[in-house]
């Protein structure tokens, strides 16, 4: 017995309505997510509930496929490691104070060749958890700077005046070298990682036009370059000071003249350990 098919009342092709820039199936056959236009991206609209519902089909499968979910458990390792080699490198310091340099070195060497490590992956983190990373390197060698640019045993012995953050007993740009020099090296190396950062966040779709490369490694060692930077002019300026007139002039005129030039380079000036680690200010704050 054959059965025969219900006849099916199409509506003439000239009563078929055009089909929508949003409609996941369009005339070519290729099925693709849908293109919302700006009037449709309310949560009420079915397109946009049907966008979304597309993006997140089988997300736990891709991730796996990718090896996205094991990414959680690498970052609590390397913050922890992290944590720890940045005490190490801390005690090292106090252990061996003459060597303090080649110790926070050791902080730069770690943030190349651990964190940016090939095989660890770290373009594939979230951007807040590479943040975070480079934080803990970041804070530990701007503690040491600082505590060598003004030792903390001197709080409690000198009044904190507009000059008594000035190193007075080693040339800062000779015992800063090695430091400085780590971290131009690693310099070069950033803009790779950079791009490696932005080409994971573009294909994942979370690139915006925007986004600029060099903003995914901005918080590299931020504040302890900034802080070698502006600690090295002010020294240097200092130094040009005392050699005016034979080392003869006066204080108050050469803190004067310091005050004015720190001025017009926009350098801070008093208490650097204040300006770098204000009371009261939480992480957020100083990022």
């Amino acid at each position: 017995m054959v059965t025969m098919m219900p006849a099916l009342n199409l509506p003439p092709e000239s009563k078929v309505p055009p089909r929508l820039g949003s409609d996941p199936l369009p005339q070519d056959g290729q099925f693709r997510v849908p293109t919302l236009r700006p009037w449709d991206r309310g949560s009420h609209h079915p397109t946009y509930t049907m966008d979304i519902a597309i993006r997140s089909m089988n997300i736990n499968t891709l991730a796996d496929l990718h090896g996205l979910t094991v990414i959680p458990q690498i970052y609590q390792m390397l913050f922890h490691r992290t944590r720890e080699f940045a005490a190490t490198v801390h005690k090292l310091v106090d252990v061996a104070p003459a060597s303090w340099a080649e110790a926070a070195c050791l902080l730069v060497d770690w943030g190349v060749n651990v964190l940016r490590h090939n095989d660890v992956g770290l373009e594939r983190f979230l951007h807040s958890q590479r943040e975070s990373l480079y934080w803990i390197l970041d804070d530990a060698l701007l503690t040491i700077c600082v505590d060598q640019w003004d030792p903390p045993s001197s709080h409690s012995t000198q009044p904190r005046t507009s000059s008594s953050s000035i190193p007075k007993l080693i040339a800062w740009d000779k015992a800063t070298a090695p430091v400085t020099l780590a971290l131009s090296r690693a310099s070069d190396l950033l803009p790779i990682w950079a791009a490696q950062d932005l080409q994971d966040w573009e294909r994942w779709g979370f690139a915006r036009s925007y986004t600029v490369a060099r903003y995914m490694t901005a918080g590299w060692f931020r504040r302890s370059t900034k802080f070698l930077h502006e600690s090295s002019r002010i020294y240097e300026i200092w130094r040009t000071l005392r050699r005016w007139g034979g080392g003869q002039l006066p204080t108050e005129l050469a803190t004067v003249i310091m005050e004015d030039v720190a001025k017009s380079e926009k350098l801070p000036m008093g208490d650097l350990r204040l300006h770098y680690f204000p009371k009261g200010k939480s992480r957020a704050q100083l990022i």
